[in-house]
């Protein structure tokens, strides 16, 4: 399996304690702070968030929560920590289904209570795409 980890550029990190809707998001540069969904909660190495992970038993064709959306004048804004899922091309278990200026992490499978949230960057254009500098998940 390659699996690459990587963090939203610039990215505000959700503290504990802070709360804050999809629909009251805190704009920053190409990042805005959101709240995750339940179904899901942070996969984290140390103090450093890594991914997400399923908190819950979550359905095939579940609409997760948003990750993205879209602003004229900025063009797609990370929804931070909602962006934080990994990468897998062979393993993906998730997907980003686009509607008008949002985007949402929808599940392509029954995922697991525990099991980490892989999607495939390679199938949207207007995702971060695999960089130099990456880790493979070996190396993390």
């Amino acid at each position: 399996m390659t699996r690459y980890q990587h963090n939203c550029t610039n990215a505000i990190s959700l503290q504990a304690g802070e709360l804050c809707s999809y629909r009251a998001v805190i704009y920053h540069g190409t990042n805005a702070k959101t709240v995750p969904s339940d179904l899901v909660k942070l996969l984290s190495r140390g103090k450093e968030t890594v991914g997400l992970i399923a908190a819950k038993f979550i359905k095939n064709k579940t609409e997760i929560q948003p990750t993205h959306f879209f602003l004229k004048s900025e063009g797609w804004i990370n929804l931070i920590p909602n962006c934080q899922y990994s990468h897998s091309v062979e393993n993906k278990n998730c997907e980003i289904v686009t509607r008008e200026n949002t985007k949402y992490l929808v599940s392509l499978r029954d995922i697991k209570i525990g099991e980490e949230i892989l999607v495939d960057y390679t199938e949207d254009g207007d995702l971060n795409q695999q960089q130099a500098g990456w880790k493979r998940e070996n190396d993390i």
